[in-house]
């Protein structure tokens, strides 16, 4: 037998189960299986135990095991297994040999973070599943996965204390140790944007994600703790140290170029470069600028282009530039007034293309181009769509005018015939409305096709004044016009104008009025007026379109002129080139087929002009030039042949030169006779203002009679007769001056629309007779007589004028646009002033007048003060006519206000003749008054502008500001208009700068 260590609870245990069956609690099977387990591994070892019943042996053994333990053992072991032998009578629980094995390498963890212990429990009698963490005082459940029971910590701050237990087996005490690690605590980035965009600095706290513009710089501000050392670096790029203050703080700044992901690192001594944050960070480029741009062309002078646009730009602006460039060459740049710091805003502009007058067939290229003002990467620029004009040579012009000129032709033609159907209807409604078996359906259907064809002769006449202002700006704007041919101009377009006055438009709105209420009584004297007001308008119209045929050949001769000169000018070119051998053959011969075109040009174009001027009823002195042109053809292909052959050109040359002045020649004394002379026909016009001073006196004298006799006598049925002679007689004149008319403009232009009132008057005057109406009767009288004095004078002034021109008068009449303002201005101040002195004396008489009339003054003192007035008034009359055609240039609002005063002193004198003097006499008297001084003020404004201006075309009819072309909200209905800053949202740069953009696009699109 070998000696074997017994362990403790076996031995008692196999003592128990052997001997103390019963005694033992639990299952018999289990007792059973117990002892057999337990002595098999004692057999197993070879280990006998023999239990000595007897005390000596017993004591013995005891004194022998207490010796070896006292020397060799622990004594706390030896004193229970003592205290087991020594109670081996008493049967107690068979002890667990368990064992815990705490799996983890290491009990060291990181400040803050989590933790898990991993514990294998090895328990030979029966298996644990119920395994316990003891610590902080309390007992916590651990989890099995597989053969490992685990337990997770959260968040570890604190060292920690603990002890495993299961089946009330409790382990030895372990600690968990937590070390310090790199921390951050607070932190604060600093946002500073590029100093152009505006933007203030921005404190950015605890925000590691950022979206920053091109070129702003951001400032960390952070708190640390534990750190010893510190790097940042881009993103698997190389680290950069970073120093610190106090071991808790660092301050450090970042440039942003590009977008980027930087990690900040930090170290102490048991923890090496730890990644503490990452900050990303990206870059925003400072976007291109937008621009939408809207195009509308003058409706007048299509040389003129009016520019509504909107830039748009997420910081603002440097600059706006319109450039052009002539042929893809020379570029230039015109700046466009902007407001730099406004991001999103509107800009008009206004360019007139004819400033390259007479660079003909030149291209126009242009755009405009918008910069920002990023100072960083330098302003980045957008650019408008190019667009493209094309300068109209003469030829073009003249082609257009021809087209224009038919148009205008053709309208005008279908202008009379409006006219004659209209007094035709008129003349068929009179018929009807005296014919009771005709129904009232049918009459007012009548009225309403005479409306009908009234409206539709409005917008034929409108069309034509367009169309002829149109072509009128072209002509100034790409040709050189002299002052005659201005004149003539200004002149037609004032006939066109008048030719629907306000006068007819109020008898046509009344007629409409009264179709409807049909009122036969109102309508048979309105009936007479408009017969009479369309007849004369049919005759104004057959008047004017042969005017404006006259004047129409007269602008082509004058064209036709402008292109001679372009050919010679082309010729000298040639010459030039030929002598300095600078062009090859080739481009000599392109050049000299260029002339070859444009001098056939000028021939077609002639011969248009002279067929337009054989359509005349008086035609011009034109005489045919066909063999003068064939001549000059002939002689440009010999230079051609010259030129392929390299001959000597000087003798054709020559002769090109001699052929072209003697055409040049002839054109000019054309010209001359023909175009340069504005006079009137004298002694027709002195025949003329002699039978209207006889129709007048006679007339007045009719006045007196009329007023003398009774209705019922014969003498007033033969003073009606009378009356009628005068009508006829007037009609005679009438029809005199108007023939005479319709081949001199000048004479046209002073017959005002009162020359044709007054037989419109003669006509309504037997009604008045017939019917008795004596305060009717007498006011139109006085119309006439008054209006017959007044062309009387007119026409004397024109012939004065004419007289006076015709004196001074020579060739130096075909100097170009500017005006002459010395006489017509010079007597202008003089004028105004003398009118006032004798406006101020008839108001002392006016006063005066009713200061009688109040004091009960009656019989031929009052009449004589009442004649008296009328005298001076007339007096005034004349001289404000006077002025009016002395003046050598009147603006609009001069002349608007003249006539209304002529206007004002016509109804003084009717009242004054009516003796029906009232409070509405001195009222109309202040008023001509202010009138004088508004109109003298406009005087002085128009001299001061004309001073400035020293223009040399006519009037321009547009916008003093392209702006106010824009104000109209249907011309900008289709534009996009973007304006934040008028907008209540609030975006940041980035998504303000896309909203903008959208819009942008939306607009284009």
């Amino acid at each position: 037998m070998r000696e074997v260590k017994v362990p403790r609870d076996i031995f008692i245990t196999l003592f128990h189960l052997a001997f103390r069956f019963d005694a033992v609690p639990g299952d018999p099977d289990l007792k059973k299986a117990a002892f057999v387990q337990k002595y098999e591994s004692l057999i197993a070892e070879r280990s006998v135990v023999f239990v000595p019943f007897r005390k000596k042996c017993f004591r013995f053994i005891v004194s022998t095991l207490f010796l070896i333990f006292v020397l060799f053992g622990s004594h706390k072991f030896f004193l229970r297994i003592y205290a087991d032998f020594s109670n081996y009578q008493e049967v107690s629980v068979p002890g667990m040999n368990i064992d815990f094995h705490l799996l983890n390498e290491s009990l060291n963890v990181e400040y803050g973070k989590p933790f898990q212990l991993r514990l294998l429990v090895k328990n030979e009698y029966l298996p644990d599943d119920n395994v316990f963490v003891c610590f902080g005082g309390g007992e916590f459940y651990m989890n099995r996965k597989d053969s490992v029971f685990v337990y997770d910590f959260d968040v570890v701050n604190n060292d920690i204390r603990f002890s495993f237990k299961t089946s009330g087996v409790e382990s030895r005490s372990f600690q968990i140790n937590v070390l310090p690690s790199p921390e951050i605590t607070d932190y604060q980035v600093n946002l500073i944007s590029p100093a152009y965009t505006g933007l203030k600095p921005e404190l950015l706290k605890n925000i590691a994600d950022f979206r920053v513009l091109f070129g702003s710089v951001l400032k960390f501000d952070i708190h640390l703790s534990s750190v010893d050392s510190l790097f940042i670096g881009q993103t698997g790029g190389q680290l950069m140290p970073l120093k610190l203050k106090n071991n808790s703080n660092v301050v450090f700044s970042k440039d942003i170029r590009s977008s980027a992901e930087y990690v900040l690192y930090g170290s102490n001594r048991y923890f090496s470069r730890k990644k503490l944050i990452t900050f990303n960070v990206t870059c925003i480029p400072d976007l291109y600028p937008g621009i939408q741009l809207s195009v509308v062309q003058d409706s007048l002078k299509n040389s003129v282009f009016y520019y509504y646009g909107i830039i748009t730009d997420d910081y603002g602006f440097s600059a706006l530039r319109f450039n052009y460039s002539m042929n893809g060459k020379t570029n230039t740049v015109v700046p466009v007034n902007i407001l730099k710091n406004t991001n999103t805003q509107e800009f008009y502009f206004e360019f007139d293309f004819a400033e390259f007058a007479g660079m003909d067939k030149t291209k126009i290229d242009y755009f405009f181009e918008v910069f920002d003002n990023d100072c960083i990467s330098g302003p980045k620029s957008t650019r408008s769509d190019s667009k493209e004009y094309l300068i109209p040579d003469l030829n073009a012009i003249f082609d257009y005018n021809a087209e224009v000129n038919a148009q205008v032709n053709n309208s005008l033609n279908e202008a009379e015939k409006l006219a004659k159907d209209i007094v035709s209807g008129v003349k068929d409604l009179q018929k009807k409305m005296l014919d009771n078996s005709v129904d009232n359906w049918e009459k007012q259907q009548l009225a309403k096709d005479i409306v009908e064809k009234k409206e539709k002769l409005d917008k034929l006449l409108h069309k034509v004044q367009e169309d002829h202002l149109k072509k009128s700006a072209l002509n100034n704007s790409f040709t050189s016009q002299d002052s005659i041919l201005i004149s003539k101009q200004e002149k037609i377009q004032e006939l066109l104008d008048k030719i629907m006055d306000d006068e007819m438009k109020k008898l046509m709105d009344e007629f409409s009025r009264l179709s409807d209420e049909f009122s036969k009584d109102k309508f048979q004297d309105l009936d007479e007026k408009m017969k009479l007001s369309f007849d004369q308008m049919s005759e104004e119209l057959d008047r004017n379109i042969e005017l404006l045929k006259r004047y129409q050949v007269e602008e082509q001769h004058h064209m036709l002129s402008q292109q001679f000169d372009g050919f010679k000018q082309s010729q000298k070119n040639l010459e030039e080139a030929l002598k300095s051998n600078d062009l090859s053959r080739d481009s000599l011969n392109k050049i000299n087929n260029e002339l070859k075109n444009k001098l056939e040009n000028i021939r077609n174009n002639y011969d248009r002009m002279l067929n337009d001027n054989q359509q005349l009823s008086k035609p011009f002195d034109l005489k045919k030039m066909s063999d003068d042109f064939s001549e000059l053809s002939q002689m440009i292909d010999k230079q051609k042949d010259n030129i392929s052959n390299k001959k000597d050109n000087s003798k054709t040359s020559e002769d090109i030169k001699e052929k072209s002045g003697e055409i040049s020649k002839e054109l000019e004394e054309q010209r001359q006779q023909n175009f340069t002379k504005m006079s009137i026909p004298e002694n027709d016009i002195e025949l003329i203002i002699q039978n209207i001073l006889v129709i007048s006196l006679s007339q007045e004298e009719l006045l007196k009679q009329f007023s003398e006799t009774p209705a019922q006598s014969a003498r007033y049925n033969e003073l009606g007769r009378l009356q009628d002679l005068k009508k006829m007689e007037y009609k005679i004149v009438k029809d005199s001056l108007s023939l005479l008319a319709k081949s001199n403009l000048m004479l046209a232009s002073v017959l005002s629309d009162k020359f044709y009132d007054i037989e419109i008057k003669f006509g309504l005057l037997p009604g008045y007779i017939q019917n008795n109406k004596r305060s009717e009767l007498s006011r139109e009288q006085q119309y006439i007589i008054s209006y017959l004095n007044d062309m009387a004078l007119a026409l004397s002034d024109a012939l004065q004028k004419s007289q006076s021109e015709g004196k001074g008068s020579g060739k130096g009449s075909d100097q170009k646009g500017k005006k002459g303002n010395g006489e017509g201005q010079g007597s202008g101040k003089e004028g105004y002033e003398g009118m006032k002195k004798i406006q101020s004396g008839l108001k002392k008489q006016l006063e005066n007048l009713i200061s009688q009339m109040k004091n009960g003054e009656k019989g031929k003192p009052l009449q004589q003060g009442v004649s008296n007035m009328i005298r001076e008034n007339e007096l005034f009359r004349k001289s404000l006519n006077d002025f009016m055609s002395q003046a050598a240039t009147l603006s609009p609002a001069e002349r608007q206000l003249l006539n209304e005063i002529n206007q004002l002193l016509d109804d003084n004198i009717r009242d004054l003749s009516n003796y029906s003097i009232s409070d509405n006499l001195m009222y109309r008297n202040n008023q001509v008054y202010n009138k004088l001084l508004l109109s003298e003020k406009a005087s002085k404004e128009r001299e001061e502008y004309e001073e400035k201006r020293k223009s040399v075309t006519a009037t321009e009819m547009k916008y003093k500001r392209p702006e106010a072309y824009f104000k109209s909200a249907e011309r900008r209905i289709r534009m996009v208009k973007t304006d934040l800053n008028k907008s209540d949202m609030k975006l940041n740069p980035y998504f303000k700068s896309l909203y903008n953009n959208y819009y942008i696009k939306l607009g284009d699109e």
